[in-house]
């Protein structure tokens, strides 16, 4: 899943570069916003920590391991499940 983001390089200029915040195997997104006349503008982002699932059975063992974060947004929070997270260079 990929944001494309107006990242600020230079705020002295106020100089914007286009970014993509890649995240990687998501598991879950949640979106709990309000119609907005613009692009949302993140104002902070929340680590909740890492999820796991035992989807284990009676042959095999296996865990899977996910990164939370919650992201608040001038238009609401958003809430992704992920196993990696990378800044892109457009």
């Amino acid at each position: 899943m990929d944001f494309i983001l107006n990242f600020p390089t230079d705020w002295k200029n106020n100089y914007f570069e286009k970014k993509i915040l890649r995240f990687e195997n998501v598991t879950f997104y949640s979106s709990e916003e309000i119609p907005f006349g613009n692009l949302p503008t993140i104002l902070e982002i929340i680590n909740l920590g890492q999820t796991s699932n035992d989807l284990s059975t009676e042959r095999s063992n296996f865990i899977v391991i996910r990164q939370k974060i919650k992201i608040i947004t001038n238009a609401g929070i958003r809430v992704i499940e992920f196993s990696n997270c990378q800044f892109v260079d457009k």
